[in-house]
């Protein structure tokens, strides 16, 4: 009987497996990132606000910047403890050569709060579509990425000049690309490769941060914040040929790898408010 348990597990051992194509795990280790934005604020009528912001973001413990983007919203007050929004950024994504690649991002938010003596809490579900309008190989990566962030939030509003703040939230993404394939351990590669489409959902990060927001007058605050970024981003490495070409082309996937890493980030933001 021994012999036989040992038998079968040699022999599924040597058996390719054929299943959703499974990465390996990359730590990208730690990087130290900074931000800085202005914003502008327009109260149009009681509960309804329009803003536009500019930003640079660094990157390589900020040597180099990673993009910089403009975004235009606004937000309206359903009630105390309701309050919607929506808006567009350009992201003039710098890549590793220098390179610009011009993305456009749309978001519609709704943020649920309610306050206990000089503490607010808040639960904010915002949901983002990134179009890359550069040329990319749409098996590795989608063009149209969509994401869900949740964020829960406690600040506290107990002085007129001077409120700070934590939160912690996770971004999902909702439509990684996804594959089907047989791994075989002998040649170490993947074979008999099927792409099923824009259909993997998973957790890609966690962030923790604390931050103090400081109203300098009736128009004029600055904002101070730091948090910590824990990601696991996809990174596929195939080719560009599409389903309808597997036949005569055959879709190669060279590899499936789970990059993950700590990103630190600092930042300042200045608005006026009128």
């Amino acid at each position: 009987m021994g012999r036989k348990l040992i038998l079968a597990a040699v022999l599924a051992a040597a058996i390719p497996a054929t299943l959703r194509a499974q990465g390996t795990e990359a730590d990208a280790g730690t990087d130290v990132r900074a931000r800085v934005s202005a914003e502008l604020d327009r109260k149009i009528v009681r509960g309804i606000h329009v803003y536009g912001e500019l930003e640079g973001r660094f990157k390589d413990n900020v040597q180099r910047i990673n993009d910089f983007r403009v975004t235009v919203g606004t937000t309206y007050k359903v009630a105390d403890w309701f309050k919607t929004g929506a808006g567009y950024t350009f992201i003039g994504n710098v890549n590793g050569s220098y390179v610009l690649e011009p993305r456009h991002r749309i978001h519609l938010d709704g943020t649920l709060s309610f306050r206990a003596g000089d503490w607010r809490f808040s639960l904010r579900e915002r949901l983002q579509l990134t179009h890359k309008a550069e040329d990319i190989n749409v098996y590795q990566e989608t063009r149209n990425a969509l994401a869900l962030k949740s964020r829960v939030k406690v600040s506290w509003k107990g002085s007129r000049t001077l409120e700070p703040y934590a939160f912690f939230e996770l971004r999902n993404a909702l439509n990684d690309p996804s594959f089907t394939a047989t791994w075989n351990t002998g040649t170490q590669r993947y074979s008999n490769v099927s792409f099923n489409g824009y259909k993997d959902l998973y957790i890609n990060r966690y962030r923790a941060a604390a931050g103090l927001d400081w109203r300098i007058s009736k128009q004029h605050s600055i904002e101070f914040y730091g948090f910590f970024d824990r990601y696991r981003d996809k990174e596929i490495d195939t080719n560009r040929y599409g389903s309808e070409s597997w036949q005569e082309n055959g879709l190669v996937l060279k590899s499936l790898t789970y990059q993950t890493g700590t990103n630190l980030t600092f930042g300042v933001a200045y608005r006026f408010a009128f």
